[in-house]
């Protein structure tokens, strides 16, 4: 398995491979800018079915001790299935 790789940004990681266009919606609407003055949320997308399905124990397993983030977004199936898109957080230090 491959080492969760340092990001310069937060990471959005994509663990569901069945829906390539919700996957692009769902990039567009994390990078859609929000609010008066346009926030953009400062992301980097991993998208490698090396990944595909893992669950959240697996992924904390590849994720090196000292990593530069305290959390990582997960686009899981209930991501790709649900009509809300809701990401896993999964928060590093807890």
């Amino acid at each position: 398995m491959k080492i969760i790789p340092e990001t310069e940004n937060a990471l959005v990681l994509r663990t569901d491979f069945s829906e390539q266009s919700t996957w692009d919606l769902i990039c567009k609407m994390i990078q859609k800018p929000v609010g008066l003055f346009g926030f953009r949320a400062n992301v980097d997308f991993l998208s490698d079915e090396e990944y595909s399905n893992m669950t959240k124990e697996q992924l904390m397993s590849l994720i090196p001790k000292d990593y530069n983030h305290a959390f990582i977004m997960v686009v899981d199936q209930t991501t790709i299935s649900h009509p809300d898109h809701p990401l896993l957080v999964i928060d590093l230090f807890g």
